[in-house]
Order: structure tokens, then sequence, then C-alpha cells
């Protein structure tokens, strides 16, 4: 049977804190249900100490580091969740003027891939396309003294059975929360060159999406 889009679940939580210096500590927190959860314990399965610092290299870049905790890998429950700290040097382009993606941290799961990729002009075949729901939730605490001019405006997409929204914030003077959801509900696990074809120019609005920023500076004098 084809799954349902609750029961191949990623919610992923990162709190970040971003430095002067424009590097960003922080925590992340990921739990996974269905197809996702195998993946990811596959995919921590082969990460060990001789390996691990290249596992934050590829999601944070060469300076990146972190400790990865692989929660319950060896359960055979339906659940998944792990946990990573991590540390981000350039997370953010400090004092500005600049802009900053509503992306930073440890992020495992990547929302362009689950969209489309690089969305070619057409497709031939039919292709991959399951049933999935994604969300994550990012908190970014700036320094003080920041100032944020210009912040993406909450925004839902709806592609037929493909949903993405993400709603951006300033929570208090310093910290920005967002919230990115992607629902698919596919009612089989392949996708037509036909449904592809009708569906490309809101996969393309929701590149787009993905791709605004938060335009911010720091005060001169920089932090209090």
């Amino acid at each position: 049977p084809v799954p349902t889009a609750d029961q191949n679940t990623i919610r992923t939580v990162v709190k970040a804190t971003i430095s002067t210096d424009g590097s960003a500590d922080g925590d992340t927190h990921v739990t996974t249900t269905g197809d996702p959860a195998l993946v990811y314990r596959s995919l921590f399965q082969l990460v060990n100490a001789s390996n691990e610092a290249d596992l934050f290299h590829k999601f944070l870049g060469p300076a990146g580091t972190g400790s990865l905790d692989k929660g319950n890998i060896n359960s055979m429950d339906n659940t998944y969740a792990f946990s990573a700290h991590f540390h981000q040097e350039n997370a953010a382009n400090m004092p500005g003027p600049a802009a900053i993606y509503v992306a930073i941290g440890f992020r495992p799961t990547a929302f362009m891939p689950l969209i489309g990729g690089d969305l070619p002009p057409s497709r031939t075949v039919p292709y991959v396309c399951s049933p999935m729901s994604v969300q994550e939730d990012l908190t970014m605490k700036f320094p003080d003294g920041i100032v944020f001019t210009s912040l993406p405006d909450s925004t839902t997409i709806k592609a037929e059975d493909v949903v993405l929204s993400e709603d951006v914030e300033r929570t208090d003077r310093t910290t920005i929360h967002a919230v990115t959801s992607l629902r698919a509900t596919h009612p089989s696990l392949t996708c037509s060159a036909d449904y592809y074809a009708r569906v490309r120019p809101k996969l393309q609005e929701m590149v787009k999406l993905l791709s605004k920023q938060i335009i911010y500076r720091l005060h001169e004098g920089g932090a209090k």
C-alpha cells in the first residue's frame, strides 16, 4: 500500500545563536517516522568517531563542527529521533547590511530536493514523488544591536497535492522564528510527466519562496 503523508514524516527543530563574528552555535532535534526513519537509521549506522566530522562538514561547511546523538538507532520502533549540537562558521555576514536565508545550522533535510530538485523544463517518464510531511522549526537569536529591515512575507503555495508554507516572524528585538512546512499527499509513489507539466510553474514559485532572505544590519557599535 502507498503510505500517507502522516506516515512518512520529518520534523526538525533548530535553535541557533549567532555571534557578532557571524558564527552560529546551536542544537538540532529531528523526529522521523516511516521511510525517513529507516533512511536516517541506515545513514547514521555508518557514522562513527572516525568520520563524524565529515558529516558536519557536509552540512555546515569545511569549518563546521558538531556532535551527533544517534538516539534510538537500534530500536525497531516506527519513530526515530536524533539530535546534534553544532558550530557553524560564517553563518551570517556581520555587521552587514546583509541577507540570510531562513536556513542555518545542522539541517539534514533539505526542501529543494523534495520539491523537485533542479526542476527540468519537462519530463518524459514517471518519477518518484513519495507522500510525505516535512516541517522545520527554526529559531535564530542575533546579537544585541541587530536591526531587521526586511522579513519574507508569510506565504502558502499549493501545487495540486503539494503544499508549501513559510511563516517568518520576529518574536523579540533580536530573535527570528520561522516555520517551513511541506506536505505532499500523492496518491501513488510515482508522478507522471503530465502531472509534472501541470505543477511545474507552482513548484518554481516554491523554489523562489525558499530563496527569500531576511535583510539585517548590526547597529553601529555592535553588541551592547
